[in-house]
């Protein structure tokens, strides 16, 4: 049996890493674990409250605090009315902070403060999600799962944001994330596939082997292309060592 090496290299705007590393990774349980609220739902409105100077990351930077209006499909973690309003700072100048289109459908991640209803994470406010479906059982972490395999399996989601949110199961390592990446492997289309093969072989699952060394022959690199924007992304390289 050939020894197959997979690097996967995630490199979407979504997860921006630079020299200084300004844009942290997300890690999705610290982020549920960290929340006090996290609801699925659809921005209605955001707007400028005032522009000022505010602390990012150790620093004062001018920027634009914003307040935003959250209207609630369904709620994941905590206790929410039908309507969040929420505020958080968009920095002037790049600190990684990652804005929010208007009428975006997401997975929202708050935490409560003195202040009112901010964002856990300025870097990752919320990941992609689908309005239709119930709250899932179990635990809060069993419960974000299911809502990102949703997206990963639902026909009306583009292949860009499928294979991102293949890329969060892949570094939740837990056995529910497994099961949905070996779904993934079995059931999804190609690129889609072989991504959640390749992630299962980080994982030492071999289960999908078969699946990565048939993806050599179709193409040394796993290239998926945004829809929206028409650039090619690079979600992930297999080659043998």
């Amino acid at each position: 049996m050939r020894r197959i090496l997979v690097i996967l290299v995630v490199a979407v705007v979504l997860e921006t890493a630079t020299n200084a590393g300004i844009v942290p990774l997300l890690d999705l349980v610290q982020l549920t674990r960290d929340s006090s609220l996290i609801v699925i739902g659809q921005i209605g409105s955001l707007n400028q409250e005032r522009r000022g100077n505010f602390d990012v990351r150790g620093q004062t930077m001018p920027g634009r605090l914003m307040v935003g209006d959250l209207q609630v499909n369904r709620v994941i973690k905590g206790q929410a009315m039908r309507r969040i309003v929420f505020r958080f700072v968009l920095p002037d100048q790049f600190a990684g902070y990652r804005g929010i289109p208007t009428n975006q459908i997401g997975m929202f991640f708050f935490k409560q403060t003195k202040d009112g209803i901010v964002f856990t994470s300025p870097f990752h406010p919320y990941v992609n999600a689908i309005r239709e479906g119930d709250v899932a059982k179990g635990d809060e972490i069993n419960r974000v799962m299911v809502e990102i395999s949703r997206v990963i399996f639902s026909s009306s989601v583009g292949a860009f944001h499928r294979a991102i949110s293949l890329s969060y199961l892949e570094r939740m390592r837990t056995n529910r994330s497994g099961a949905i990446l070996k779904r993934a492997s079995q059931e999804l289309a190609y690129p889609l596939n072989a991504l959640a093969a390749s992630y299962l072989l980080r994982r030492n699952d071999i289960s999908a082997l078969s699946l990565v060394e048939k993806s050599l022959k179709e193409s040394p690199a796993l290239v998926i292309q945004d829809a929206v924007s028409g650039f090619d992304h690079r979600f992930g390289h297999v080659a043998t060592i």
